[in-house]
This record gives C-alpha cells, sequence and structure tokens, in this order.
C-alpha cells in the first residue's frame, strides 16, 4: 500500500510540473493520481503513523506540493504539516538517529530532512507562514549531515557508469540550496528577533553597533553563499561523459541546479531589501532609505534574476520566484515617479510577463491583469 501511495503520489506532482507543451495529459491526469494516493494513505494510515519511515515522509510532501500546483494552499500546508511533524518526531534533525537504520534508508532520510528543511524556511519566507524546523523551536542544535560517513549510492551505477561522481555533483548543488534559504532565514530571524525585543519596550528600532554587526554579518554571509559556486554549476556545458545519454542527462540536471539556485537567490535578495525597508534597517545593507533609491535597487534585483532566466536553456527554467519580482515591479510602477526607473521597471516587467506566459504560468494572467488596471 505504500508503494501503491508513494507511485501515485510522485506521478501526480510529475504531472504538475511537466509543461504541457511536452506532456498535454498530464493536467488532467494530476488530481485523480492525487486522489488514489491519498486513499489508499488514507486505508492503513494508523499503521503509518505508528510505525513510519522515509516514505511516510515522502507521500505526504509530494502530495502536499500537488496540491499546492493544483491550487489547494490550505491543504497543502496542512499536509506539509503533517510530515514536518513526522520529521520532528523522528528527531531526524538529530544525527544519531541515523546510526539505527541502514545505509541507503538513512540517506533517504537525510535527503527528505534537508528537503523539508528547505521547504520549511521557504512557506516561512514567501508565505508567512512559521517555521517549524528552528533548533530555537526544536530545543536541539541541528546536528543532521548532509550525507552519512558509509558512501551510498542512490543512483543505479551499473546503467550509468559516471553515476557515483554524478551523485556526488548533485549533492553539492542541493546543499548550496539548502545554505540559501538557511542564510535568507538567518537574516530575516535576527531582525524579527530585534523588532520584537523592542516592541516589548515601545521603542523605535536601534542601530547599534551591536545591531549592525548581527543584521549585516548575516546578510553579508547569505550574499557570498553561491560565491564558490562550482565549475559545473558556473556552466553546465563543462560536463562531458564518454555515455551521450548520460552526458545530455547531466548537463540538464545541472542546468536546471543552476536556475533553480540563482533564481532562488535574486527572488531572495529582493525580499530582504524589502524587509529590511519595512522595518527602517536599509542602512545595514548599504542601502538608502530613500523611496528612489530602494525602487532602483529592486529593479537592478529583478534585472539580474531575468538576465538568469534568459541565459539558461528553457527546459531548465523554473518559475520559481518570479511572481514576488512582479508584484514589487508592479509597486515601483505604481508608486515611484522617477521617469527612468519607471520606464526600466515597465521594460523589465514585459520581459518578465514573456517569460511566465511561455512557461504557461498562472502567475502571468494574474499579473497582466493588474497590470492591465
Amino acid at each position: 500500500m505504500r508503494t501503491f501511495s508513494l507511485l501515485t503520489a510522485l506521478c501526480s506532482i510529475t504531472c504538475c510540473i511537466v509543461p504541457a507543451s511536452i506532456w498535454p495529459a498530464g493536467n488532467s491526469l494530476a488530481w485523480p493520481l492525487l486522489q488514489a494516493s491519498r486513499n489508499m494513505l488514507a486505508c492503513y494510515q494508523d499503521v503509518d503513523i505508528q510505525t513510519p519511515d522515509s516514505s511516510s515522509i515522502i507521500i505526504r510532501y509530494y502530495q502536499a506540493n500537488a496540491l499546492h500546483a493544483l491550487g489547494r494552499a490550505r491543504m497543502s500546508w496542512h499536509l506539509m504539516g503533517d510530515a514536518l511533524r513526522f520529521a520532528s518526531e523522528m528527531r531526524l534533525f538529530d544525527e544519531s538517529v541515523y546510526q539505527h537504520v541502514d545505509a541507503i534508508e538513512g540517506q533517504i532520510l537525510r535527503n527528505v530532512f534537508w528537503h523539508l528543511h528547505s521547504g520549511d524556511k521557504s512557506a516561512s519566507i514567501l508565505n508567512n507562514v512559521p517555521i517549524t524546523l528552528h533548533q530555537i523551536l526544536l530545543g536541539s542544535t541541528i546536528t543532521t549531515a548532509f550525507c552519512g560517513q558509509q558512501q551510498t549510492e542512490l543512483i543505479n551505477a551499473r546503467k550509468y557508469p559516471d553515476a557515483p561522481k554524478f551523485e556526488e555533483q548533485l549533492y553539492e548543488g542541493f546543499n548550496l540550496c539548502q545554505r540559501i534559504w538557511s542564510a535568507a532565514s538567518n537574516v530575516l530571524v535576527d531582525i524579527q528577533v530585534l523588532v520584537h525585543v523592542h516592541s516589548r519596550f515601545t521603542l523605535e528600532v536601534p542601530t547599534s553597533d551591536l545591531t549592525k554587526t548581527a543584521i549585516t554579518d548575516s546578510y553579508l554571509s547569505f550574499s557570498g553563499v553561491l560565491d564558490t559556486l562550482p565549475e559545473w554549476l558556473r556552466d553546465p556545458m563543462v560536463m562531458k561523459s564518454a555515455d551521450e545519454r548520460s552526458e545530455r542527462s547531466q548537463r540538464r540536471a545541472f542546468w536546471t541546479q543552476r536556475a533553480n539556485l540563482l533564481v532562488t537567490f535574486h527572488c531572495l535578495r529582493l525580499i530582504l531589501v524589502q524587509k529590511c525597508a519595512d522595518h527602517g534597517l536599509l542602512s545595514l545593507l548599504g542601502l538608502s532609505e530613500d523611496e528612489t533609491m530602494l525602487a532602483f535597487r529592486k529593479t537592478e534585483i529583478a534585472s539580474d534574476l531575468l538576465n538568469v532566466a534568459m541565459g539558461v536553456p528553457f527546459e531548465a527554467l523554473q518559475a520559481n520566484g518570479e511572481p514576488c519580482v512582479g508584484m514589487s515591479l508592479l509597486q515601483i510602477l505604481n508608486s515611484v515617479t522617477n521617469p527612468s526607473i519607471v520606464a526600466r521597471a515597465k521594460s523589465l516587467f514585459t520581459s518578465l510577463l514573456d517569460i511566465l506566459a511561455s512557461l504557461n504560468s498562472r502567475v502571468s494572467a494574474e499579473l497582466s491583469g493588474d497590470f492591465a488596471s
């Protein structure tokens, strides 16, 4: 039953994310497959809760993502909450737990935990959902390593000769993604703690040397996360393999990772700038509080993101982050009077709509309507 529920959940999320231009039937199959997965899970849910394993979390994670893609945000977060509770109750944040499971199951659990960890940060930053997997709330430091001491290969080396090296490189990109979300979350937590402490005493947020050091250091750590991007993520075309099929699949995977990393990074840059602006802390990032200069900075970040979007193969482009950039550009168009900045924001916004329309994104229609009005 677990296998059936897992496979149908995987097929459902695949139907949701594969473009209709590649698989036209995907949209019509996503919901029936999701229902089949959820119905089967309901049949053994009590047993699953009593004796969970990696599939218990993965099934709910896939189902939550499928529901989100299908526009059921509240149901999606409820299921994601179940997955997060499993991770907490199984103490997947504690490295010692992995000593009691076999190597393959242990590595899958590690992957699941770090996926949930970044998903938790994503939900908090993008959707204002409370953080769950934070060491302050867990009451313990997160000690889980990305990989166990025993080398465990999840890709079949007999089918793909370069599998061990390829898997190691994939993990490096995966780890970078976790670091981006964690670093951004640290900046926001520092800001929230500062604002909370001083709100208790009805004081304005100060900018003492200690405050500057804490928030500025967090932001500098975030800004430098991608400085050591490995060569295969700087330019996936450097990947070579004796097997043409392996070479194509590896390049495709690294293009996808590159797009996700850079789009996520620039989107988070925009969010952090806005959060600091909301609390009058832009000076800690070396920026001016002037509204025109803030709008200029936002258009620079939007331009960086669009350059990434236009510099990767179309199949690798994922619509992760464009909505918040689009809304910021709309805000600039509606609130800034400087003609040069407005003209640039309008040009970037038009380019963004073109990209989203090509991706058949739901966000394209929403932003187009807002722009027209």
